[in-house]
């Protein structure tokens, strides 16, 4: 179990698309069409909703 109890398994579908289950986009209060940015920390994908600001993107913190 990871430090926060929450482990899952995630499908990339034809054309990128990541499906995240219910329990994940609950937890993360993410709406249909929200946009996120990933980067990778130590081998470790982080997954961040993004916000726009002035016409820029910005990830929330």
């Amino acid at each position: 179990m990871s430090e926060n109890g929450l482990r899952v398994v995630t499908s990339v579908l034809p054309g990128g698309t990541i499906a995240l289950p219910e329990e994940v986009r609950r937890r993360l209060g993410l709406q249909p069409f929200d946009d996120l940015t990933f980067t990778v920390e130590n081998g470790v994908i982080v997954a961040a909703k993004v916000k726009e600001m002035c016409g820029q993107y910005g990830a929330n913190d």
